[in-house]
């Protein structure tokens, strides 16, 4: 019962901060490191986020009961999927040219036309949600951790000319 409140809480407080504020950064976290007092942390970015302090949002998939050393608000990305997402079709044609693509970078391919639609459909809804939550803010840049696979994220990005920049082992000052 305390884990549904204080996921309620987290995700109310995120839904205001999704409506109400406008950082001019926004920094995609992955908090999976301890500090001395026991608080989650993202070490590889831990330096932006103390450099942007004021100045932007710290967005990750939040885990209730557990407690962290910076302000970070839920990424509501997986509540727009839950509402928003619609498996889209592709045509044959389509799907042997996406297939054969794989073979030839990876050398076989086990997909099926069923898992690329449903990658394809994933694209499509994430960049809905980054594209309108990018517009509506106009960050300045977005920083990520080890996101690699967040392509929406990363063309909505592109297409509304946001400097974007991965961190993978720490950052220097």
């Amino acid at each position: 019962l305390k884990k549904i409140f204080i996921f309620i809480f987290i995700f109310f407080k995120s839904v205001l901060a999704f409506l109400f504020l406008k950082p001019s950064y926004i920094i995609f976290s992955y908090n999976r490191y301890f500090d001395e007092k026991g608080l989650l942390f993202d070490k590889a970015i831990q330096n932006i986020v103390d450099e942007l302090n004021g100045k932007s949002i710290n967005l990750d998939n939040l885990k209730p009961l557990s407690k962290y050393k910076n302000n970070v608000y839920f990424n509501l990305l997986f509540v727009y999927r839950s509402l928003f997402f619609r498996k889209k079709s592709i045509s044959d044609e389509i799907y042997h040219r996406l297939n054969n693509a794989f073979i030839e970078f990876y050398g076989e391919s086990k997909l099926t036309k069923e898992d690329i639609e449903y990658i394809y459909s994933m694209f499509l809804c994430d960049y809905k949600y980054y594209s309108f939550y990018l517009r509506k803010i106009k960050p300045k840049a977005i920083f990520y951790v080890l996101n690699g696979i967040q392509k929406a994220l990363l063309l909505a990005a592109k297409r509304n000319n946001i400097y974007t920049c991965e961190i993978q082992h720490g950052s220097v000052r």
